[in-house]
């Protein structure tokens, strides 16, 4: 998927993003334009209490996150579900590992929400995972961009 110096160039920007928000910034966009992605940011506070998410594709319509945050089907999101217990700090969750594309289509989830955003795969890098808080970025694209590879 990265050419070498892609590669560099994004880890730079991961690293200076620890400390800079523009370097954070600009890691998001390469990942996003390399991976033929749209950004989230999932967090849950109270692992109970209700998740906040953060799109941050540049050219993401507001409105989709508004319906995406007001969908609470929960019990829809065949591949989070199924995941959770192979969920843990610093594990890369693939979708395509826990639910098809066929199975996704048919959920309301999918119907109400992803439909919508144009979004059929994603994955799940989990940046934290512990009893009070979760919290992830997760890549998602359309059928035409295809489910992720390994890389």
């Amino acid at each position: 998927m990265f050419a070498e110096a892609e590669y560099d160039a994004l880890l730079g920007d991961l690293y200076a993003g620890t400390t800079d928000p523009e370097g954070f910034g600009r890691f998001l966009d390469r990942l996003s334009h390399a991976s033929r992605s749209h950004l989230t940011v999932f967090i849950r506070d109270e692992f109970r209490g209700p998740a906040r998410s953060v799109f941050l594709a540049r050219d993401f319509d507001p409105s989709l996150r508004r319906r995406y945050d007001a969908e609470p089907a929960e019990d829809d999101k065949l591949w989070f579900l199924r995941s959770a217990g192979a969920m843990k700090t610093g594990v890369v969750l693939k979708g395509e590992d826990w639910a098809t594309a066929a199975e996704i289509r048919r959920t309301r989830y999918y119907d109400a929400v992803l439909r919508k955003i144009d979004t059929l795969h994603s994955a799940a890098l989990c940046g934290e995972l512990s009893s009070r808080r979760a919290a992830f970025l997760t890549p998602c694209r359309s059928s035409r961009a295809g489910p992720y590879g390994g890389d």
